[in-house]
């Protein structure tokens, strides 16, 4: 990274897992904690994929446009 280089404010992230194997999934939703937790970056992340939802501090679920559950999930460190 160059001199210049700042983070974004808050990256949305769009199936960031999406067509990786397990092992790759995880090691994307690790990097993507890591962010958020050391450098303070908030992320907003779009899955379909549960298990990568469990990495999320919150997650909302939409349908047919409107919200239908707003919840911490459950962790399985």
């Amino acid at each position: 990274m160059g001199p210049n280089y700042s983070p974004p404010d808050m990256p949305i992230a769009d199936e960031p897992a999406g067509n990786l194997d397990s092992l790759r999934s995880k090691e994307i939703m690790v990097m993507l904690r890591h962010f958020n937790r050391r450098e303070g970056i908030t992320i907003v992340m779009v899955t379909h994929e549960s298990e990568m939802a469990t990495f999320a501090d919150r997650v909302i679920q939409f349908k047919d446009g409107g919200i239908i559950d707003d919840r911490q999930p459950e962790r399985e460190e």
